[in-house]
């Protein structure tokens, strides 16, 4: 907003803020300097009324750490790295990580779904029981009555079913599409694959990682847990099927944009190599990127041997 819009509206914001019913409504509210923080601001704030709030040390109780992404710049393996450097150092049972981007959207839930990866391991290796176990895990212990959530309740994750799937399905798509896909089966199957993730450059992972497929499966549970704004895995169905639906006729800038859009979200989900990468290694000695290129040299080695 520009001098003369602040001098009009007397340095006030309009916000849209949700009420305790779920209703969405638009809030003006006052802005100065004095209510307004960067990120690092608002920590050191905290921490000045007394928060254990850190910056750089282990044992804190809330963790501070700025890896700035751009939003229309790819996650890295570099990225991922910082994060883990980070990461492998707090406690997995003391402290609470913050993640934030511009929005609090797609980076902040990639963030955190990298992390939950990660803290996981670390709970495991501590002797801690799976906090997101796999469906026949689960089965195995509600049986034995010996699995319980966090907070001391019975609790469940499970993959996406069939069930789930159609309704979202029938979410994302015109009432049009889906009266085809009733009369064209295999269509409709295929669909059903690829907004469970299921997609042939993924599966294709599978066979340069280990455990390629566990490796998604956790992969999906930990996404569903934390798809409160966003799902990774199922932006990539969306965009895509959103730039089918957007004719060229209609608007060719628009459709690049899904595209485009479609494609970074495949790339993010190319966080299960990071999940493989965290279930092999001991210690996180060795970096993403070293891991990643021991995997091609052990492909090139393979190719060359046979």
């Amino acid at each position: 907003m520009n001098c003369v819009s602040n001098k009009i509206f007397s340095f006030h914001r309009m916000l849209i803020a949700e009420t305790g019913d779920g209703a969405v409504l638009p809030t003006w509210i006052h802005v100065d300097k004095v209510n307004v923080r960067t990120s690092r601001e608002l920590w050191d704030e905290m921490r000045a009324d007394g928060w254990n709030v850190e910056y750089h040390r282990v044992m804190s109780l809330i963790y501070y750490f700025s890896i700035p992404i751009s939003p229309d710049r790819p996650i890295e393996d570099n990225y991922l790295d910082a994060y883990l450097r980070v990461i492998k150092n707090t406690d997995p049972v003391r402290s609470a990580l913050v993640f934030s981007c511009g929005m609090s959207a797609v980076r902040t839930t990639f963030a955190m779904v990298a992390a939950v990866i990660v803290r996981r391991k670390m709970l495991l290796a501590r002797g801690s029981e799976d906090p997101y176990p796999s469906r026949s895990s689960f089965l195995s212990n509600l049986g034995s009555g010996s699995y319980k959530m966090g907070n001391g309740s019975p609790g469940i994750s499970t993959p996406t079913n069939q069930a789930a799937t159609d309704i979202k399905l029938a979410q994302a798509l015109e009432n049009s599409v889906i009266a085809l896909l009733m009369a064209q089966p295999t269509l409709l199957e295929n669909l059903r694959k690829a907004h469970q993730g299921n997609y042939g450059v993924i599966l294709s992972l599978f066979g340069c990682l280990d455990h390629g497929l566990q490796s998604k499966r956790l992969v999906d549970r930990v996404i569903d847990a934390c798809d409160h704004v966003t799902n990774l895995r199922e932006d990539v169905f969306t965009y895509r099927v959103k730039y089918s639906l957007t004719t060229a006729d209609n608007d060719e800038s628009k459709r690049e944009d899904l595209l485009s859009k479609a494609q970074s979200a495949l790339e993010k989900y190319y966080v299960i190599t990071f999940a493989s990468y965290v279930d092999s290694v001991d210690d996180f000695e060795m970096t993403l990127l070293d891991w990643l290129n021991s995997l091609q040299k052990r492909e090139f080695d393979q190719a060359w041997t046979v």
